[in-house]
């Protein structure tokens, strides 16, 4: 049984967001929260996760319960009768973009010490294929060579690693395949880790790129020492897409 702070799939997200919608926000208050929180828990009872509550606001990663994902889709920067559709629409973005997997984790020492690893081209046997991230976080951002050895020699490709992750809402992980027979991309792998449920998500032909996203440097002091902090720039998703807005109709029966 997994928890929410583990990758879940796309499709157990899709049914959590449905199931979200039988719920009654409508004043914050902490009566109605408990009441949500148990009216939830047995709605999801039949899914094989981990309902238990834990907290509310955890510190560590073995805190993140179901009383998390509640308290984020009421920290949700949409009025109260909004706040469900909300949370709803961002699965449903995220399974548009081709997210195979979501993991939900607001524990901000995650984001600060975590060392990502972005790779540039790397060969194989009839195409190529490039890992890497979106974040609407800042972050510095290091370089390294790596040598891989393949059946026909050695190779050398780069490797980012970005750091000091702050201010993210989320991380997108991608893997996109070219093959040399064809100009297409592919997604061969997509995840997500969400923080909060207020990011904007990069657009679907960002991530289908054969190409980093660009960088933006805002402007700041740098002391001797320190590492110059940027920020990936990338086409947003577009929430007026028409067939966008046929998934986001809800199905109430469920």
């Amino acid at each position: 049984m997994k928890k929410m702070n583990e990758f879940l799939g796309i499709e157990t997200w899709k049914t959590i967001a449905k199931r979200v919608q039988k719920l009654q926000i409508s004043d914050c208050s902490e009566q109605e929260f408990s009441k949500n929180l148990k009216e939830l828990q047995g709605l999801l009872s039949d899914l094989d996760i981990c309902i238990e509550a834990l907290s509310r606001d955890p510190q560590h990663q073995n805190e993140v319960g179901l009383a998390s994902l509640l308290q984020a889709i009421y920290n949700s920067n949409r009025r109260e009768s909004l706040k469900k559709d909300s949370f709803y629409e961002k699965i449903y973005q995220l399974s548009n973009l081709g997210i195979q997997n979501i993991r939900f984790l607001p524990v901000e020492e995650y984001y600060r010490m975590k060392d990502i690893v972005v790779r540039d081209f790397k060969g194989i046997h009839n195409g190529e294929n490039l890992y890497k991230v979106y974040t609407d976080g800042t972050f510095s951002l290091e370089e390294s060579l790596e040598t891989v050895r393949f059946k026909k020699g050695m190779e050398q490709y780069r490797k980012y690693h970005i750091k000091d992750l702050k201010n993210a809402n989320y991380i997108i992980s991608v893997e996109v395949l070219k093959r040399l027979s064809c100009e297409k991309t592919k997604l061969a792998m997509a995840s997500a880790t969400l923080k909060t449920l207020d990011g904007v998500f990069p657009s679907q032909e960002e991530l289908m790129r054969f190409s980093f996203p660009e960088l933006t440097i805002s402007k700041q002091i740098i002391h001797w020492g320190d590492s110059i902090q940027m920020k990936e720039k990338f086409d947003g998703f577009d929430t007026q897409n028409e067939n966008y807005q046929k998934q986001l109709q809800k199905d109430r029966n469920v």
